[in-house]
């Protein structure tokens, strides 16, 4: 009898309601959560106590797209419009789907709804004459105040 069957790749990254398309290789979008949602202190008799860390709900978001793409641009356009008036600047949504099947037809899909984002750095160049095709590729790096996740 096999084991548990996982067949992924039908992955889809949504920012604003535009379907990235123009990516590169290997990672194109790495979500992480960078604080714990839970911090704990041990104290005398084995006493402990829990503190929920609401900087535990961030969450950063790391977007590669081929440098000089529609995608690019459309990326550049958000940071270039949040850096012309701050205080009226939109925030961003997005979403990452991953569609996993089961090797019998199956599928299901999870689904990271991104809410109350914004592009947190700026955007990093490369020349190179060695053949590093990084240099290629721009590096957005969002963060975003709430994430939500769905197994349908």
């Amino acid at each position: 009898m096999a084991g548990i069957v996982n067949l992924v790749g039908s992955d889809t990254i949504v920012i604003n309601n535009h379907v990235i398309v123009d990516i590169p290789d290997a990672d194109i979008g790495v979500l992480t959560f960078p604080n714990e949602v839970w911090a704990a202190k041990k104290g005398k008799n084995g006493n402990t106590i829990f503190a929920y860390n609401v900087e535990g709900e961030l969450v950063d978001f790391v977007l590669r797209v081929l440098r000089g793409s529609d995608d690019d641009k459309f990326l550049n356009s958000l940071q270039v419009a949040d850096r012309q008036n701050p205080a009226l600047s939109l925030l961003v949504a997005g979403s990452l789907t991953q569609q996993e099947g089961d090797g019998n037809g199956n599928a299901t899909n999870i689904n990271y709804a991104l809410l109350a984002g914004k592009i947190s750095k700026g955007i990093e160049g490369k020349t190179n004459v060695s053949g590093d095709t990084e240099q290629a590729v721009a590096t957005y790096h969002f963060k975003f105040a709430e994430v939500q996740r769905q197994i349908v």
